[in-house]
């Protein structure tokens, strides 16, 4: 009874935890990250990161 209890709060953990990597907010600071390594430019980092800007207030925190 212990070990199926410690495993369902470990399996929630592990699924917040996926959760809050799979936000809005997430997926465009990974997509900020991989434009920076691909040595895109500056002034199209700075578009992009003005248009997720936009929508941040309204879906930011939303799962995807």
């Amino acid at each position: 009874m212990v070990k199926s209890l410690t495993l369902a709060k470990q399996l929630a953990k592990v699924a917040k935890v996926a959760n809050l990597a799979n936000t809005f907010d997430a997926i465009t600071a990974e997509l900020l990250d991989k434009k920076r390594r691909e040595g895109k430019a500056e002034q199209t980092i700075a578009k992009v990161e003005w248009l997720f800007s936009l929508a941040r207030p309204a879906i930011g925190a939303r799962p995807i």
